[in-house]
């Protein structure tokens, strides 16, 4: 089709295998140079969620559609000193990769078509609806013992009154690096530690010879854990504000653990009427977020603990 402003279109049909990357925030950092993602490290929760945007822009001046819909939010707002501070944004590596038909990103501000969260442009995520199966597993890490990342993903297409319903599962466990140094030093610098299980259903429905009803439904929970600021030990600034010398000397490193569960739901109706193209349709779309803080302590009332 005719565009005013360019569109850039990216065919997932092989990224997922070939690609390198396991979730579409970091395929799309190195496909597309108007993209950009970043993974937050002693961030508070902005740890947990990579955010994303175009044009160095905030992530809430970036719509994101899915099948041309609009996408839903995260329920985390930035609030630490990182990027994004005081914004919310869309968690693009809550869709399994493999259920992905291709990435058209629009690279120009679109606010005047699509409101103010199209300033900085629009990603529009086209899922796949076509038959047959396929299926893709990953292993990759840093260095040993360090990072370590599974995938398994699946996708199948099966043909459903008259017309498709594509299906994606996808488990993905990635684990925590570390590039602090040296390592005895109370601190970790490096990716959060994340299991996502994922599970995609996107098709179309012929109900005559113009009318179809298509369909899009998906959920994720993530398990998360992220390493907070250290704490120093004995002689740092962190003494007695934020740790207790008796309980420890050396300092110590909180954890910041979440659990995400993201669910979405589009239900449609596509037809002709007097001469015009006419789509009918609900959107749906709710992401939690509830987290807390292990391997930490009240400094008030450590020493009393201890002597307890």
């Amino acid at each position: 089709t005719d565009t005013l402003v360019p569109v850039d279109i990216y065919s997932m049909s092989k990224t997922a295998e070939g690609g390198g990357q396991f979730d579409l925030a970091q395929t799309l950092q190195y496909l597309s140079p108007s993209f950009n993602s970043t993974r937050q490290t002693g961030a508070d929760g902005a740890d947990l969620i990579d955010s994303a945007a175009l044009r160095g822009l905030g992530s809430d001046q970036t719509l994101v559609l899915v099948n041309g819909k609009r996408r839903h939010t995260v329920a985390l707002v930035n609030l630490f000193g990182a990027r994004n501070r005081g914004a919310t944004g869309t968690d693009m590596n809550s869709l399994p990769l493999l259920a992905i038909d291709n990435v058209q990103v629009l690279r120009d501000g679109a606010a005047a078509q699509y409101g103010s969260d199209a300033i900085a442009g629009v990603i529009n995520i086209q899922l796949k609806k076509k038959k047959g199966c396929e299926a893709v597993a990953g292993y990759g890490q840093y260095s040993a013992g360090d990072g370590k990342n599974y995938l398994a993903s699946a996708y199948c297409g099966v043909a459903l009154g008259g017309g498709t319903l594509g299906i994606t599962g996808e488990y993905q466990d990635r684990g925590r690096s570390n590039r602090a140094r040296p390592e005895d030093f109370p601190r970790i610098i490096g990716d959060t530690q994340v299991k996502n299980k994922t599970l995609y259903l996107n098709g179309e429905f012929p109900v005559s010879s113009v009318d179809k009803l298509y369909l899009t439904a998906g959920a994720q929970d993530r398990d998360a854990s992220s390493a907070a600021y250290g704490r120093g030990g004995v002689g740092s600034d962190d003494i007695p504000s934020r740790n207790s010398a008796a309980m420890y000397p050396n300092g110590f490193v909180p954890f910041i653990n979440g659990k995400i569960e993201d669910r979405a739901l589009i239900v449609g109706w596509r037809s002709q009427l007097a001469g015009w193209d006419t789509d009918l349709s609900q959107t749906y779309g709710s992401n939690r977020l509830h987290y807390n803080v292990s391997n930490t302590l009240n400094a008030s009332i450590a020493n009393k603990d201890l002597l307890a």
